[in-house]
């Protein structure tokens, strides 16, 4: 069976090559400490991941948080590490400013 181009990996776990600047994990995250107590929690009790917010924005919601990658030990986690299934990949772009064609300054 082949896969379809852009779709993600089934056979690894895909993680964010770098973390974000609004990584769950850093200060500038887009969440309270509250709410990221509470996602960490219930990853660990379902001993899954955190998907990363940008993978979600762009549709691949398998996308592992490098932050929690990095910070967490979930049974998924290491099931992946242990098998040497582990694909690192970029963050997907979503910021807008990036996407906005940079403007020929004036003569």
């Amino acid at each position: 069976m082949t896969r379809k181009k852009g779709m993600p990996d089934p056979s690894h776990l895909l993680v964010a090559e770098k973390r974000c600047r609004e990584c769950l994990y850093s200060p500038t995250k887009i969440v309270s400490g509250e709410r990221k107590q509470q996602v960490i929690e219930s990853c660990h009790r379902s001993g899954t991941y955190f998907v990363c917010h940008k993978g979600s924005m762009t549709g691949n919601n398998q996308l592992c948080c490098r932050g929690f990658y990095d910070n967490e030990d979930t049974m998924f986690l290491r099931l992946a590490r242990a098998l040497k299934r582990v694909k690192f990949i970029p963050v997907p772009n979503t910021d807008s400013e990036s996407q906005i064609e940079p403007q020929v300054p004036a003569k």
